[in-house]
């Protein structure tokens, strides 16, 4: 596990001890999140290795930065395509009528956020989920950021993997 940055050591060490860690153990959680953001992305590379020039990844406009680009530098590297969910009129949620259209035959995975990190919207997880598995595609669901709107669990969920750990 690679050590966090030494210049914010003794912030870090201060806020542990405000909220009653150990600040010794503030390092490990801290290297155990960059395992994570890793993670994602050997899992991006290792199911797009499997996939064919011109197969499709579908993201949502919605969605941080931590659940897009891993797809989308997967894609690149593996020549395939990103297809990008767009924003509801509202500007604060997905427009559902779009992933019917671009979920196709040739969609391998459809990565979606259960909430948003920025605005908090959750979305229709289990909607998006029945489209995909519609057009033979995997599902990928960060729900790290839904946490504080539900129950995070993945029981009846369509989805290969529902990723939800976060220590920051």
């Amino acid at each position: 596990v690679d050590p966090i940055n030494p210049d914010v050591l003794p912030q870090a060490a201060a806020l542990a001890r405000e909220v009653g860690l150990d600040p010794a153990d503030f390092d490990t959680a801290a290297g155990r999140l960059r395992t994570d953001a890793h993670m994602r992305i050997h899992l991006a590379r290792a199911l797009a290795r499997q996939w064919g020039t011109g197969d499709e990844i579908v993201v949502t406009e919605l969605d941080h930065h931590g659940n897009v680009d891993p797809w989308r530098h997967a894609a690149q590297d593996f020549g395939l395509t990103v297809r990008t969910v767009p924003l509801a009129g509202d500007g604060v949620s997905l427009d559902m009528e779009a992933p019917a259209a671009m979920l196709t035959p040739r969609t391998r995975l459809l990565a979606i956020g259960a909430a948003s990190n920025a605005i908090g919207t959750v979305s229709d997880v289990a909607a998006a989920a029945r489209l995909a598995k519609a057009a033979g595609a995997l599902v990928f669901v960060d729900a790290v950021h839904y946490a504080p709107h539900g129950l995070v669990e993945h029981e009846g969920r369509l989805c290969v993997r529902y990723y939800k750990r976060h220590d920051g």
